[in-house]
């Protein structure tokens, strides 16, 4: 019989390379015994609400929107998500309100969405909970607006 071939390896020219990455993520433990490695890293919350958004300004899609939202409802949206966009992210700024105008129309948020989920939020809704977390999260550290 043949021997197994050995894992592949990361090199300076390869997909697999491994690099220093200034985004933070969090360590994921190896699910398959396949793997060449013992774990990978995954964006943490603040990383991943700061891809989304970027995602969102580029395609205006349903699923980016309500996966903002469902980041929003987790806390992700902060300064440390706004701080990653303005540094990772298309504008060099942190997101401003215009991106978050225009929602998907009720047939497109139902026809994208409701198939991979139980909707009980519109568009309408979640763009409007998704805008008010960005508002928060751009806010000085220590402005209260209503008590919050």
């Amino acid at each position: 019989m043949g021997r197994e071939p050995a894992p592949r390896r990361a090199t300076a020219a390869s997909p697999l390379a491994c690099r220093a990455d200034p985004i933070p993520t969090a360590g994921a433990a190896r699910r398959l015994p396949c793997a060449a490695f013992d774990s990978a890293s995954i964006p943490g919350l603040p990383a991943f609400a700061a891809s989304k958004t970027a995602r969102w300004a580029d395609r205006l899609a349903p699923r980016d929107l309500w996966d903002l939202w469902a980041l929003s409802r987790l806390g992700a949206i902060d300064a440390t998500a706004a701080e990653l966009f303005r540094r990772y992210g298309p504008t060099d700024k942190p997101p401003a309100p215009h991106l978050f105008n225009r929602a998907a129309s009720d047939a497109d948020w139902q026809s994208q969405r409701a198939g991979q989920t139980r909707l009980s939020i519109s568009a309408v809704e979640a763009l409007t909970a998704v805008r008010e977390a960005w508002r928060q999260a751009l806010l000085p550290t220590g402005t209260l607006i209503n008590d919050e």
